[in-house]
């Protein structure tokens, strides 16, 4: 209860008007998110490509991972700070929600909400975590992961 007054306010048109600006902020977050994926799947498969050439890699080619690496970090705070945004209405009961004045619709949407930032999250962690994988390298894990995409 202590959370959910302090990050949204104790009014009920607090919690319309929160969502109504993280709506768009998180899309905003979330396609960021998105575009570094898809940058990271077309340097894996290039990287691949090389490997299996049996061309070793270039500094070029190290220095590109790790800069990828910082930029999937980046934005980690900000999608994590919206995962946890709204984690604590999942267990407040249907009174209490009813005496915050959150209606259905608007609890619905909020962990909806928290929930895509945790998934977009945990895509983003799997694609850092896959380049320290003792088994595979990462061009490797990223081409099975996603086989058909362009």
């Amino acid at each position: 209860m202590e959370h959910l007054a302090k990050a949204h306010g104790k009014e009920q048109a607090s919690f319309e008007s929160f969502l109504r600006k993280e709506m768009p902020d998180f899309r905003t977050l979330a396609e960021r998110a998105l575009a570094l994926r898809a940058e990271t799947i077309k340097t894996g498969r290039r990287i691949k490509e090389k490997m299996d050439e049996g061309k070793p890699l270039s500094g070029e080619d190290l220095a590109v991972l790790n800069q990828g690496i910082v930029e999937h970090m980046a934005p980690r705070k900000e999608l994590f700070a919206v995962a946890v945004a709204h984690e604590c209405w999942m267990d407040l009961t249907d009174y209490e929600l009813k005496a915050h004045g959150i209606t259905p619709e608007t609890h619905l949407k909020g962990i909806m909400l928290s929930l895509s930032s945790a998934l977009v999250l945990y895509d983003n962690y799997l694609l850092a975590v896959s380049l320290f994988e003792g088994t595979e390298n990462c061009a490797a894990f990223l081409t099975r992961a996603i086989p058909a995409m362009p």
